[in-house]
């Protein structure tokens, strides 16, 4: 299946064109207080710029503090793009590419694991980068694969922890827009990280839209979020997990 993604990961890229382990847990961090709420406001926007992936791990890094959903969101948005970008060769130019994915070629992608590695050792690796890829601008040296190669799961892991914990409580998992859901959804049915495969994202998320849809009767959604409502329902049936369920 991760195979099976790396075509539509790099054809993206034309068509969008760009605390210690000893001290708090990976898995489940403290949410952010008012403490650097202005950052916070601002991270989703910035994250939205990011052209690299050490850009995104050290941007992630930077932030101190747990993500915001609206920031988890952008990191999902910005991933396909940024993984496409570190999948190419430097040398190859547009033009090459595109001819090269319609010839049937497919870069290979950093795979995203969709859980924190049980070994310490890795697991601090991930959990410290950009930290522990800081030769990654030695290119001579052949570090800079390296630091991409790492850069995509840590971003990626942060940003799931976060969405793991709105969609696990209630009260966030009904805050959010639908433009969240789909955002989510449509990430985890394009790129279907793992294994394993996060069944219990692609779940939470489809049982919420079928929850709003149910509550608004459908035909009364605004139409916008029944634009929303069917590209997070897209998302769930490329995922491959869901066959059946109401929301379709």
């Amino acid at each position: 299946q991760q195979q099976a993604a790396v075509g539509r990961i790099a054809y993206a890229s034309l068509m969008t064109g760009g605390a210690s382990l000893e001290e708090r847990s990976p898995i489940k961090r403290r949410r952010g207080d008012l403490h650097g709420e202005t950052l916070k406001l601002k991270l989703p926007e910035t994250i939205d710029a990011v052209q690299s992936l050490v850009g995104l791990i050290s941007l992630l890094a930077d932030s101190e503090d747990a993500l915001t959903a609206g920031a988890a969101a952008a990191v999902l948005r910005r991933l396909p793009t940024l993984l496409a970008s570190a999948a190419v060769p430097g040398g190859v130019s547009q033009e090459a590419l595109h001819a090269r994915l319609e010839a049937g070629d497919a870069f290979e992608a950093a795979s995203l694991p969709s859980r924190w590695p049980e070994e310490r050792g890795a697991r601090d690796v991930l959990w410290k980068c950009p930290r522990s890829v800081a030769a990654g601008d030695d290119v001579a040296g052949g570090h800079a694969a390296d630091a991409d190669t790492n850069a995509g799961p840590a971003a990626f892991l942060r940003a799931q922890d976060c969405v793991e914990e709105v969609l696990d409580d209630s009260r966030q998992r009904q805050a959010t827009s639908f433009a969240w859901l789909a955002d989510v959804a449509s990430f985890y049915g394009a790129i279907r990280p793992g294994p394993p495969v996060s069944r219990h994202v692609i779940e939470d998320c489809a049982d919420e839209v079928l929850r709003r849809c149910r509550a608004a009767n459908s035909s009364d959604l605004d139409p916008e979020d029944l634009a929303y409502a069917c590209r997070a329902a897209r998302g769930l049936a490329e995922s491959g997990v869901l066959m059946r369920h109401d929301v379709y």
